[in-house]
């Protein structure tokens, strides 16, 4: 009896054995359904029919190392979206997979396992749900390859050391989608056409995964964004890549994206932001950030947690905004705006400024730019920003029709620190100009002319002081249908503004006659300033006034200086004249009392 049983036993396991060989057998040259590679195979040329059943159905399955399968051309090919996996690697290493093309399945290859130096060269890819998946791997290469129309084309999840170059990408919700992983290296790509119906795509997507580098790559008319840092992608580096024409934003980075370094890349022709910006501490230079219909960068605080703060933009080419800022800073802390150039506004909106800084934006720097053509104002400060620098800024070539500085500021204190102005802590601005003001101060190459006006008859209070070298005038502004500012006291430093003197004119800003006057400023660019900002070192050149018809000057007075007097609004100077004759035998004006001080 036990002998019967012993037999039987051994009948069993034969049967499974036999079945578990049958059914996963060697594929050979030519593979069969659910075949095996465990050594070194190269198919037969052709077309293979073999469907997939469910989401783990393998076609062939890798189980060996130290092996390389040649699909010499072969195409495998299902007819599901949904169901089926082209080559499924497991806990393989060493091998290399080459020239297969896979159709019409859920995964084109699936690599798990802990599967270590897998390589994928010449994959052609037209899968649903994925060209290539790797799960729990280390050191994948995908190198001289095509995907195609796949939800992510390749989806990378906890892997180390990817490598993905020279790689076609076309029609893909994601072409390239890192998550948890570590290490990878996206270079040399072509990305196209990616798909535009969803709100969170992107040609390349990186999430949870750092010290990922971005090299080299490009994507024309992409998805909705080209390339997306999100939720904690954190130092990686996108450099040397062309992102032209994206649904959305050229690059994001959004939700603890951050320590990140993005240069020497090229951003053009987005339908929204070349650089969308809700993360801190990183690094922008040497970008050409062009032709985008919004924002040339977007920096704002997260609506949730995630601030934007600590970030340096420098060295960048802003040029051919369509609409909207060069740059735009909402909620904003202690990032610097350096050493940039901001180049060319279309005009097409009325709210196109250089950089725009607003709503609790803190402590912001904006040093050593340079603005050329900018439809409205240079910088702007609004709405309760403080603490913030400007210096060393360029506006000499900027010719619209705008003064180089704007403070927009009611009831608030400001503060203008360092060696362009200084207004004492202790005497503050309160309420003295509104969204109508246009200019702060000039300056002329030996003087320093202080130019004041608002919209209300509120208090300006000011520490007076002289030196030896420059001395400074109080110019009061009188604005058509409003009232002059009253100042009580003033103070005129060493300025380090360069303002060129124009031909015709001295460069003590004055001098000259009616018919040919000296120093006319051009309305340029402007900053709004807040409490506590500071503004010093900026350079202001004015145009050569090159007419000698007074009637001509007079009809283009919009936001001029002549001589030491500025002129605002649409008026002119006889307009402004007689309301300052009207109004003058009403008012009462106390000469400023000047204090010597020597700097």
């Amino acid at each position: 009896m036990k002998n019967r049983k012993f037999i039987f036993l051994i009948l069993l396991v034969s049967l499974f054995f036999n079945f578990y060989f049958i059914s996963a057998a060697e594929c050979g040259s030519v593979p069969v359904k659910g075949c095996t590679v465990s050594v070194s195979t190269t198919f037969n040329a052709g077309t293979y029919f073999f469907n997939g059943t469910s989401t783990s159905d393998p076609i062939i399955t890798i189980s060996g190392n130290n092996l390389r399968l040649d699909c010499n051309g072969a195409h495998f090919k299902g007819n599901s979206t949904t169901y089926g996996r082209g080559i499924y690697v497991n806990q393989a290493q060493n091998v290399s997979i080459v020239n297969c093309y896979i159709e019409g399945y859920y995964r084109g290859i699936y690599i798990r396992g802990f599967s270590k130096n897998i390589t994928l060269d010449n994959l052609g890819s037209y899968n649903a749900g994925s060209g290539v998946y790797t799960d729990n791997s280390n050191k994948i290469y995908v190198i001289n390859s095509n995907i195609t129309l796949s939800s992510k084309g390749i989806y990378v999840l906890n892997t180390s050391e990817l490598s993905i170059s020279t790689t076609i990408f076309k029609n893909d919700s994601y072409s390239i989608y890192l998550n948890s992983s570590s290490n990878g290296i996206i270079q040399d790509n072509d990305i196209s056409d990616g798909l535009r119906d969803g709100t969170t795509y992107a040609d390349i997507a990186i999430e949870e995964s750092n010290f990922t580098k971005i090299l080299d790559n490009t994507i024309n008319n992409g998805g909705y964004r080209g390339i997306y840092l999100n939720n904690y992608a954190e130092h990686s580096e996108v450099a040397g890549n062309i992102i032209n024409g994206s649904y959305q934003d050229a690059i994001a980075l959004y939700n603890g994206a951050d320590y990140n370094e993005v240069h020497d890349n090229f951003f053009t022709s987005s339908n929204n932001n070349g650089i969308s910006m809700r993360s801190s501490n990183s690094h922008f230079y040497n970008n050409l950030i062009d032709k985008n219909t919004h924002h040339g960068m977007d920096l704002r605080a997260d609506v949730y947690t995630f601030g934007a703060d600590n970030n340096t933009v420098e060295n960048n080419i802003f040029s051919n905004q369509v609409e909207s800022h060069f740059i735009y800073i909402t909620q904003g802390r202690n990032n610097i705006i350096k050493d940039n150039q901001f180049i060319n506004q279309s005009g097409a909106s009325d709210v196109q400024d250089g950089v725009e800084i607003s709503n609790l934006s803190n402590g912001n720097k904006i040093i050593g730019n340079t603005f050329v053509n900018i439809h409205r104002y240079g910088i702007q400060f609004i709405y309760g920003t403080k603490e913030n620098v400007v210096q060393d800024n360029d506006f000499s070539k900027s010719t619209t029709n705008y003064t180089y500085f704007f403070v927009n500021s009611t009831n608030d204190s400001i503060k203008f620190l360092g060696e362009s102005y200084y207004i004492n802590t202790s005497k503050e601005f309160r309420g003295w100009i509104n969204e109508s003001a246009k200019q702060i101060n000039n300056t002329y190459t030996k003087s320093q002319n202080l130019s004041i006006y608002g919209l209300t008859d509120a208090k300006l209070s000011y520490d007076n002081g002289t030196t030896s070298e420059k001395d400074g005038d109080v110019e009061i502004t009188f604005l058509p249908y409003q009232f002059f500012v009253i100042i009580d006291k003033f103070y005129s430093p060493v300025v380090q503004n360069n303002l060129g003197p124009n031909s015709g004119g001295s460069d003590e800003g004055s001098g000259g006659s009616d018919t040919n006057p000296p120093n006319i400023s051009e309305t340029n660019e402007s900053i709004i300033n807040q409490d506590g900002n500071t503004t010093k070192n900026n350079s202001l050149e004015n145009k050569t006034n090159e007419t000698t018809d007074s009637t001509e000057i007079i009809a283009t007075l919009n936001s001029q200086m002549i001589g030491k007097v500025l002129f605002w609004g649409g008026g002119t100077l006889i307009i402004i004249i007689l309301i300052a004759l009207i109004i003058f035998p009403f008012l009462k004006i106390k000469s400023p009392k000047i204090k010597e001080e020597h700097l």
